[in-house]
């Protein structure tokens, strides 16, 4: 063979490998600046995930104190706020006042740091969906973004993706492209691995076309909102509809509702690997590989699960989620109320020293106000127990007041009064206050600006 006149030329990327940036090196790979940097990360999480709770802790309230230290310095917010000194211990961490939404909301200027390391890269804007029609922004460095690149190679890990295999996303793209027929392509997942280009569609297309467009593609791995998936897999029970090769479905963004998994099951004999995260800060906990639990992503956040009274929640209990960023030095978001619910839970019979969330419950707004004082989450009907009754496609149910509710649904056809009935009666069979429940009926629920999906959420402050 002659030689090649131009002389060596980048390497062509071998799906399942290392993605080199070398010139005439394909194997073994070395990979690019960046890549490089994740994959020495991931290599740093796949030990430190065995590590006893009590050594995670250790090194979480080191890094906190950087943290912390660099804040009062360079922070304005935290010059106000936080003490000049403290020990590397959970009283310090439990001592910090607790930052809202609301603050962030109101004086984002006031996070951002005077004097962001250099190292840590350079700071761009974060910005949240914004759900309550007040969408939050937050500056974050190219370093916090290496180590959400790491995690989410971890969840990847955890999940035994192969990553020579096809997959899919069916996400919000807020442009409005990547509609069907074709959708579109977009970069491969793997984070410093080479991967086919990842086929995308958008989440506004009908099920009809997604499920058409997911028979076409034939991935191996999807991911998707769970109401989305809900929605899939209840319109191809229905319409005998097989997706071949799906091997599993990774939700993210909205809460896993129960029933889901199996329903996910018997549609695609697909398994589900949830994600529970959120735009500022990134994978907060992933799903344990060998249970259906969450473990916290300890290595880069502090999360707490607090009680009304602030006391952290023992296992079993709900309470406020509570999260420390570690390593975002350009606007520190410092023991920052994230708006959601989530249930401790105990030691993770995996071994992993990772802390674990028994469930993610969701936001405060999809709590239900009670007549009498106070809320609880309201347990909802499934779409299997509603399609026993009636042709229900679609629903959301909406609270009003302390007395009324609203029941939006989407149907098949006109339903008969006996039908109507019962749709009712499952909704307020959990109802343990006396409430009015009107029954509305539309063409569709559009999804938020976000592309997300409430079930149930209140109206009442």
């Amino acid at each position: 063979m002659s030689a090649d006149p131009g002389g060596p030329r980048a390497a062509p990327a071998v799906p399942g490998t290392v993605a080199s940036r070398v010139p005439g090196l394909l194997w073994p790979a070395l990979p690019g600046r960046a890549s490089l940097a994740v994959l020495a990360l991931h290599d740093q999480l796949s030990r430190s995930q065995w590590w006893p709770a009590a050594r995670l802790e250790e090194m979480q309230l080191r890094q906190l104190m950087a943290l912390v230290g660099h804040a009062f310095r360079t922070v304005p917010h935290y010059r106000r706020i936080l003490p000049a000194k403290g020990r590397a211990d959970r009283a310090f961490l439990r001592s910090l006042p607790v930052l809202t939404r609301a603050a962030v909301q109101e004086d984002p200027a006031a996070l951002v740091s005077e004097r962001v390391p250099e190292s840590h890269g350079a700071a761009g804007a974060v910005r949240s969906s914004g759900s309550t029609g007040r969408p939050i922004e937050v500056k974050a460095t190219h370093l916090s973004g290496l180590f959400r690149r790491a995690l989410y190679l971890r969840d990847h890990q955890w999940g035994a993706r192969d990553f020579t295999l096809a997959a899919a996303s069916i996400r919000n793209f807020k442009d409005g492209s990547g509609m069907p027929p074709e959708g579109k392509r977009i970069a491969g997942w793997g984070f410093g691995y080479a991967t086919r280009p990842l086929a995308a569609l958008n989440i506004r297309a009908t099920i009809e076309q997604q499920l058409a467009w997911l028979a076409r593609v034939r991935p191996a791995y999807l991911s998707t909102f769970p109401t989305n998936l809900r929605a899939l897999a209840e319109e191809a029970l229905a319409r005998g509809i097989a997706l071949p090769g799906l091997r599993q479905v990774s939700t993210y963004a909205e809460s896993l509702p129960p029933g889901l998994r199996e329903l996910a099951r018997r549609a695609f004999g697909a398994s589900i690997a949830d994600i529970y995260s959120s735009e500022e800060t990134g994978p907060i906990a992933l799903q344990c590989p060998e249970h259906e639990h969450y473990h916290v992503q300890s290595e880069n956040l502090i999360v707490e699960v607090l009680d009304g009274e602030g006391r952290a929640c023992a296992p079993g209990e709900t309470g406020r989620v509570i999260v420390t960023d570690l390593h975002n030095f350009a606007a520190p978001l410092i023991r920052y109320e994230l708006g959601d619910f989530a249930e401790a839970g105990p030691p993770c019979p995996c071994g992993r020293g990772l802390p674990v969330l028994a469930r993610i419950l969701g936001r405060e707004r999809n709590m239900l106000r009670l007549p009498g004082g106070g809320s609880r989450w309201p347990t909802l009907p499934s779409g299997d127990e509603l399609g026993r009754i009636a042709p229900v496609r679609q629903f959301q149910l909406v609270q009003k007041s302390l007395r009324e509710l609203e029941l939006v649904l989407v149907t098949v056809r006109a339903l008969t009064h006996e039908e109507e009935s019962r749709v009712r009666a499952a909704f307020l069979a959990d109802l343990a206050q006396r409430f009015e429940l009107r029954v509305a009926y539309a063409d569709a629920i559009p999804r938020s600006a976000s592309g997300k999906y409430e079930d149930f959420r209140s109206e009442v402050p």
